[in-house]
């Protein structure tokens, strides 16, 4: 009886510590995906302002998310300042 007993306990641990391990896998994955989205929309916003610019380079409308010329600029050169290690 006492080996049943302290195999059970031993099943026990064994089951919590996979338990907590999964957690703790599950939330760096988490974090991780967030991290991948945010750069993926920082990318595509820095991208949509360089094109902005572009199209006013051209003489050309700016597109209707942009206040202003101005906005746009500043913003493809933070884009600028942030891509620079």
């Amino acid at each position: 009886m006492n080996r049943v007993v302290k195999g059970l306990v031993a099943l026990a641990c064994i089951a919590i510590v996979a338990l907590v391990g999964w957690r703790v896998i599950a939330a760096i994955n988490e974090r991780q995906i967030r991290d991948y989205v945010r750069d993926a929309e920082q990318g595509a916003a820095c991208l949509r302002a360089r094109e902005a610019v572009a199209l006013l380079d051209e003489g050309r409308m700016l597109p209707l998310e942009f206040e202003s010329e101005a906005v746009a600029r500043a913003e493809a050169r933070s884009c600028e300042t942030r891509a620079k290690p």
